[in-house]
């Protein structure tokens, strides 16, 4: 991971199209403003299924975080994803909501790695 770490958030997004479509980002910016990206931005994965479902992206929750990039390695580190190469850049996944937790909880902890939010 090159240059300084970056405070933002870690943020969950669900979709009402199914019940366990999770998209998991961070941004320096505000949370809000980045689901609005993701509701109107059609050239990626987020907006193509707002297009293709009419129905919007929704902010399950969001978490402010000292290290964007090293808590989502930890997030995704902590998920059944974890072993597969190549992982989706868009990070939309049908997940379980435990598993999803279960990862919120160690990344935005960061005890595993030894830095905290």
């Amino acid at each position: 991971m090159a240059g300084q770490p970056k405070v933002g958030f870690i943020y969950v997004l669900t979709h009402p199209s199914e019940d366990d479509l999770y998209k998991i980002g961070v941004t320096t910016r505000d949370p809000l403003k980045r689901l609005a990206e993701h509701n109107t931005n059609y050239k990626k994965l987020t907006g193509k299924i707002v297009q293709e479902t009419g129905q919007k992206w929704v902010l399950k929750e969001f978490h402010p975080v000292q290290n964007i990039y090293a808590t989502e390695s930890l997030f995704w580190a902590h998920t059944p994803f974890a072993d597969i190469p190549f992982l989706n850049k868009e990070e939309v996944w049908n997940m379980k909501w435990e598993e999803v937790e279960y990862a919120l909880k160690i990344a935005i902890s960061g005890k595993y790695l030894g830095w905290g939010r």
